[in-house]
């Protein structure tokens, strides 16, 4: 995660170890970023802790901090 800013609301490597389990598997496709599922984890830590952050802060969606991706990309997976 050096790539992304570091929040005080981000799950623990710790958390996050537990959380991964409860989530889908991901769907590797041929031409994809390879078949462990490497670029699919790294998207649910990020909208994991997306969601984190609007449910800790209250801020509004729009207003999510473009490090954790979308705003709308976030939402979806929330709504869901």
């Amino acid at each position: 995660m050096s790539t992304q800013d570091q929040y005080p609301t981000d799950a623990t490597d710790g958390q996050w170890h537990l959380l991964q389990r409860l989530l889908p598997k991901p769907r590797w496709q041929p031409g994809g970023e390879g078949e462990d599922g490497v670029a699919a984890r790294c998207l649910w830590r990020q909208v994991l802790n997306g969601v984190l952050y609007v449910t800790k802060t209250g801020c509004q969606w729009r207003q999510l901090p473009p490090s954790f991706g979308r705003w709308s990309t976030i939402y979806g997976y929330f709504n869901r």
